[in-house]
């Protein structure tokens, strides 16, 4: 442990002295007489583990994407049980998730860093690296669409056929087959790179696809799947009405979190609160029924070992893992999240599962909402004021919980087994009924609900979809686990600057004429893999799976509207710097020290040529009323 580590911890070990008397239960006259080196003890094994191992982490609060849509079925692989569960919208997406989507399944993913993805049927992600400035995702098979709405991250699609890097500001399709794979650029310019060959393909919106079997690269088309990007437009121009709508809650909420301002506006209004001293600009449902609290319309699912909130409401998402609720004058309020600091990164919105304390009778099981401020412990650090537990025992006394007589409680049996918690509550529960019957957990575990290790339920996102007639077949899972074993030591010294230096480091290459080589990649089939149950296992050779074409009628791709509209962040901001401090700009690589023009995407043209547009009319004289404000109207959405 490094010494600012050990001092943090010592700074939390006798600060919370209060806290750990509270917590044994140990009264004033019985802490006099006890022994200094009982005390320390004490104090060592009971607390320092919790706060120490916050201090212990060094990769900072956790980045979790949203699954944002899904049409038909979105299958997740849970590690704990080797086994598929149905994955539903609002889940989270998060560090080494792998989903399969049905023969007929479609999903949305957006991740907090600006990009989006779209996934379509028989098709297999694993999110491998998610940072600021990159993300990793590995295509085994199947259908993606990648946006770059992002302000410097850089994407990495990783594929049995080589691997996609794509700068801010650009737009792919990626078809990876049962042989080969095909890369489209719908804006900007990305590159297909074969690490066994030690080339790499530049590919431009508007010119011909590359298609790879990971030894050989040749030039296709260009067309894409007719269907799939009618239905990614159809999303594309969902999201940009949304943000079109423009009510009070994007002058309340962090950029980050303004693609969900329409929900807020719909469901609810802003108010003008005096709270801890002042007033506040604080969010309230209103198209809730009476007695409504948070966390009781929806259900809890184990993600990351920790209990995750799967909300029922269509404004759940965002205030359920960001901000805090608040009770004031008999209301609960959500207060939007404040951006806090993370080491050199800037300031940052934090996710959580759902701030909340856990209690537990010999029946029951329930929850309390944290107020802001107090601790909220887990497996897994998420952010400021929370804490990983080593063991169990512990959390905050039943006492000093602000919200302890809102408590939601349950029977043990309800817990995982409803989609909502509204019609299962236990009745007649209220602060000194919580004290006097309850107990405290840090997190569920076999202390709180006997054999809850053996409860399968509990990694189900929704009950109605606990049984699947059909699943993938083992083979699937053999890439998952290699990408997961592999994937910590990777996550530990990739970055966005070392991904574009080894760019530059492989020469470019041009695709190949010789036509039997065209010949053996060009036609791109794959096979699915979803089966009927009880055929997961058996081997492949006893396995009937069925074959189709990636793409079954092609069209030029179509000009994405929304690219920066929903989701996307405004252009200009600094490059990352490279290895000797220099910035790399947009739209540039480094080769030895030295800065390569790879081409303006033509989102940013565009952008270009607004601003050129605007500088000459200015030169032309007097405007009328009309074009001043449709003017004003185009300076606002550049900027």
């Amino acid at each position: 442990m490094s010494n600012v580590a050990r001092i943090s911890c010592g700074q939390r070990f006798f600060s919370d002295l209060g806290k750990l008397s509270l917590i044994l239960g140990i009264q004033e006259n019985g802490m006099r007489r006890l022994s200094a080196l009982a005390l320390g003890l004490i104090l060592a094994v009971v607390w320092a583990p919790a706060v120490c191992a916050q201090a212990r982490n060094s990769e900072g609060p956790a980045l979790v994407g949203r699954i944002t849509f899904i049409d038909g079925q979105l299958l997740r692989y849970v590690y704990d049980e080797q086994d598929w569960v149905a994955t539903v919208k609002d889940a989270p997406f998060g560090l080494e998730d792998a989903v399969y989507s049905s023969d007929t399944g479609k999903a949305e993913f957006k991740l907090p860093n600006g990009v989006w993805v779209r996934t379509g049927s028989d098709t297999q992600i694993q999110l491998i690296v998610l940072r600021n400035d990159l993300t990793e995702i590995d295509i085994a098979s199947g259908t993606v669409r990648f946006y770059n709405k992002s302000q410097k991250a850089l994407i990495k699609a990783t594929t049995p056929f080589g691997y996609v890097l794509a700068r801010p500001g650009a737009a792919f399709d990626l078809y990876v087959g049962d042989d080969s794979a095909e890369v489209i650029s719908l804006d900007g310019a990305v590159d297909l790179v074969l690490g066994e060959v030690g080339a790499r393909y530049a590919v431009k919106a508007g010119g011909a696809s590359i298609i790879s079997d990971g030894r050989v690269a040749i030039e296709g088309d260009g067309l894409v799947d007719a269907a799939w990007d009618e239905w990614n437009l159809k999303r594309e121009e969902l999201w940009t009405q949304r943000v079109q709508v423009k009510g009070e809650s994007i002058d309340n909420l962090p950029a980050e979190l303004r693609d969900d301002a329409y929900d807020l506006d719909r469901n609810g209004g802003w108010e003008k609160v005096y709270y801890e001293g002042r007033h506040r600009k604080l969010w309230r449902p209103t198209g809730v029924a009476a007695g409504w609290q948070p966390f009781t319309v929806g259900r809890w699912t184990v993600w990351y070992r920790d209990n995750v909130w799967i909300p029922e409401e269509s404004f759940g998402y965002v205030t359920h893992h960001y901000g805090n609720w608040v009770f004031v004058n008999s209301v609960w309020y959500w207060a939007p999240p404040v951006k806090v600091r993370v080491g050199n990164i800037g300031g940052r919105v934090c996710w959580y599962p759902g701030r909340v304390s856990w209690i537990h009778s010999d029946a029951d099981v329930g929850w309390v909402l944290l107020a802001p401020g107090e601790t909220y412990y887990s497996y897994k650090y998420w952010g400021p004021g929370s804490f990983i537990v080593r063991a169990r025992g512990g959390g905050i006394g039943i006492g000093r919980l602000a919200y302890a007589g809102h408590a939601v409680v349950v029977p043990r049996g309800s817990l995982y087994s409803v989609n909502s918690y509204t019609g299962v509550r236990v009745a007649n529960i209220n602060r000194t009924t919580i004290i006097n019957n309850y107990r405290t957990a840090p997190v569920i575990s076999d202390s709180v609900i006997p054999d809850y290790s053996s409860i399968r339920n509990r990694h189900i996102f929704d009950i109605n979809l606990a049984l699947l007639a059909a699943k993938p077949h083992q083979a699937v899972v053999e890439r998952i686990n290699r990408n997961r074993m592999i994937a910590p030591d990777a996550r530990r010294t990739i970055s966005a600057v070392a991904v574009q230096r080894d760019l530059a480091r492989i020469s470019l290459g041009k695709p190949v004429r010789d036509p039997q080589a065209a010949q053996r990649v060009q036609k791109l089939r794959i096979t699915s893999r979803i089966v009927p149950e009880d055929l997961v296992h058996r081997p492949r050779s006893e396995v009937q799976f069925v074959q189709h074409v990636l793409k079954t009628h092609g069209k030029q791709p179509q000009r994405l509207p929304g690219l920066y509209g929903p989701g996307a962040q405004p252009l200009g901001v600094r490059a990352p710097r490279t290895g000797s401090g220099e910035r790399v700009r947009r739209g540039e690589g480094v080769r030895h020290g030295k800065r390569i023009r790879s081409g303006a995407t033509a989102g940013e043209r565009q952008l270009r040529e607004q601003r050129l547009g605007r500088h000459k009319h200015r030169q032309q004289g007097p405007r009328s009323h009309r074009q001043k404000r449709l003017h004003r109207v185009q300076d606002s959405n550049i900027r």
